[in-house]
């Protein structure tokens, strides 16, 4: 692994804690889903869009800084 300074060692904590949560919140998702109304439904969809969004922003510090 190369040298890595703070802001890239942190964005790769970020993006594989990220990442392994929106996994699970997708799971969590597939299994549950039929029984949260609409709203729930799409509040997890959102929440899950945006980990995805957190993880390719870390993907990109991550990049830019190592």
């Amino acid at each position: 692994m190369p040298d890595i300074h703070g802001t890239a060692l942190t964005a790769l904590f970020l993006k594989m804690a990220y990442a392994v949560l929106g996994v699970i919140l997708g799971m969590v998702y597939l299994r549950f889903e039929r029984g949260w109304s609409g709203a729930v439904q799409r509040r997890i969809l959102g929440f899950d869009f945006g980990l995805g969004v957190i993880v390719l922003t870390a993907a990109a510090f991550l990049r830019w800084f190592s």
